[in-house]
């Protein structure tokens, strides 16, 4: 039988966060007024980066025209750096994601995801602008 003091994991060394925060900053590659895409859909803003507390705030400005959202919306949501996938994209690209909206690229996103086959999002992206708006 186990006792309760070998199954409770140790706190992590300070070698080891300083580690851990040191790969966080290598994986961040956008500041503070840059354009990102997150798992939202829709791109935001970043607003603040702390890497030690493994936090992005990032503003939609989407959000204030979503009817869930008005009273509610507190400026930002807060996205892990490790779990969210937050990456800098261009302004161009961003304008291309608002222009699509959240339900075709929520419904694009399910049938690729559906498909067995491996996909690049912002090819994909770049098609369906193309097709909804280049004809």
């Amino acid at each position: 039988m186990k006792r309760y003091k070998d199954i409770i994991p140790k706190a992590p060394t300070a070698e080891q966060i300083a580690k851990w925060n040191e790969e966080r900053r290598q994986r961040v590659d956008y500041q503070i007024g840059d354009w990102v895409e997150t798992c939202d859909f829709l791109p935001g803003i970043v607003q603040t980066i702390d890497i030690e507390g493994d936090n992005v705030q990032v503003y939609y400005p989407h959000y204030g025209f979503r009817e869930d959202c008005i009273g509610v919306y507190t400026g930002h949501s807060n996205c892990s750096i490790d779990c969210c996938g937050v990456h800098k994209i261009t302004p161009e690209y961003a304008i291309k994601l608002m222009s699509l909206g959240r339900d075709i690229l929520e419904k694009k996103w399910q049938e690729l995801c559906e498909s067995d086959e491996d996909f690049d999002w912002e090819q994909e992206v770049e098609k369906l602008y193309d097709n909804h708006f280049k004809k």
